[in-house]
């Protein structure tokens, strides 16, 4: 597990960068298991929003190790002091070059020398993010007066103020681990769903009966054909226009449960009781409009 703390000052004197190092090495205490980085945006020429860097050796030589660093990272924290009612244009332009923060926690901290502590910044900063599709620890660190809050050697000197990090850093640290482990069992999931997929073609339940069906047999077997290799079958059903001895005589297996089924096909609404946890559903929920007769199938489904 990964955390970098992104300092997005580009002044040589900076104080907000005292912040990170007293975060790194405070979050290091709480969490012997996580490598904590600093990325020092002044250590790094990066030009001005001129590519998107993959992981790839595309990225110029000299910010190999910055991209490297970036790849590896499981959570983002922004540092930031406030200029001019902003965030820094530096940081701004590192997160440009480099793809989307999809599912990464994402902890926000500003600073100022005046009372406000940079809200101005930090505000602007949960627009970036999201722009970015992070997701945002809800807690913030908003640190006025910040010469007075660290030393040059990054120590907190008013510790009336500890309780705002201890705070900041246990809501971000939940967030992280949560987001880590989701992410975790996500991918492998669907590397275990790339190796096995299986579509279950659903009984329409809904009544009036609906005769239409989401495949036909013909497109059933095509789909299991190459280069496709889907596992695929069929709920029975009385009142679909194709018949379950259509499916079979296709070579298409006709079965009551769809337990293993990946993927579950239908056309109309699924009937609330007949909804299974963890499956992905494909069919018209007519939902969209906030039909209120469909209310309560939209609450099952989120």
């Amino acid at each position: 597990m990964v955390i970098t703390i992104i300092s997005g000052s580009p002044s040589k004197n900076s104080v907000s960068i005292r912040i990170g190092w007293y975060l790194m090495h405070y979050i290091k205490t709480l969490a012997s298991e996580v490598e904590v980085n600093i990325l020092d945006c002044r250590k790094y020429e990066v030009p001005l929003d001129d590519a998107t860097y993959k992981n790839d050796g595309s990225a110029p030589k000299h910010l190999q190790p910055l991209v490297e660093l970036f790849f590896r990272t499981d959570g983002f924290i922004l540092l930031s002091p406030e200029y001019n009612g902003s965030y820094t244009p530096s940081l701004k332009n590192l997160l440009n070059h480099f793809p989307k923060l999809d599912h990464k926690a994402c902890g926000i901290v500003t600073a100022s020398d005046g009372a406000l502590g940079g809200m101005r910044a930090a505000q602007q900063l949960q627009q970036l993010i999201a722009a970015h599709f992070g997701i945002i620890s809800p807690y913030m660190l908003i640190v006025p007066h910040v010469g007075g809050k660290f030393n040059e050697e990054a120590e907190l000197t008013d510790e009336t103020f500890s309780r705002h990090i201890i705070r900041f850093v246990d809501e971000y640290l939940w967030l992280f681990k949560a987001l880590f482990d989701s992410r975790k069992k996500a991918f492998k999931n669907s590397q275990e769903a790339k190796k096995h997929m299986k579509l279950g073609l659903l009984r329409e339940g809904i009544i009036p009966h609906d005769d239409r069906v989401a495949l036909t047999p013909a497109q059933c077997r095509i789909l299991m054909g190459d280069p496709h290799n889907f596992s695929i079958v069929v709920q029975p059903s009385p009142t679909r226009c194709f018949k379950d001895e259509e499916y079979i005589a296709a070579g298409i297996p006709v079965q009551e449960g769809l337990d293993d089924c990946n993927i579950i096909l239908g056309v109309k609404e699924v009937p609330i009781k007949d909804l299974m946890q963890d499956k992905t559903y494909f069919f018209f929920s007519h939902t969209i409009k906030k039909q209120p007769h469909n209310r309560k199938l939209l609450q099952a489904i989120l």
